[in-house]
């Protein structure tokens, strides 16, 4: 199952404008910044998924049919799939 995540200092300005609107005492609003705050950043990059990827080189079937996109590898992959070396085709 793929995993959602935030900003750490987008969720603390959301946390403390919701604070803002409540009747949480002033100076509790700074410790749960601060909370938020000390919660580990999870280890995560953006990728680009081959229907993206400027290493596409078309859209094939693959050995069941599905839509599938071939890589300038040779090798096909799901439209979702992604790798290291991805690079996002640029827009024209």
């Amino acid at each position: 199952m793929c995993k959602e995540y935030i900003e750490r200092e987008a969720a603390v300005c959301v946390a403390l404008g919701a604070i803002a609107l409540g009747n949480t005492a002033y100076s509790d609003r700074f410790e749960i910044a601060a909370r938020l705050r000390s919660i580990p950043a999870a280890d995560v990059r953006p990728v680009v998924t081959c229907a993206d990827c400027k290493y596409n080189t078309r859209e094939v079937n693959d050995l069941f049919g599905n839509n599938a996109i071939q890589c300038i590898t040779g090798l096909t992959h799901r439209r979702d799939w992604f790798c290291a070396d991805g690079k996002k085709r640029e827009e024209s």
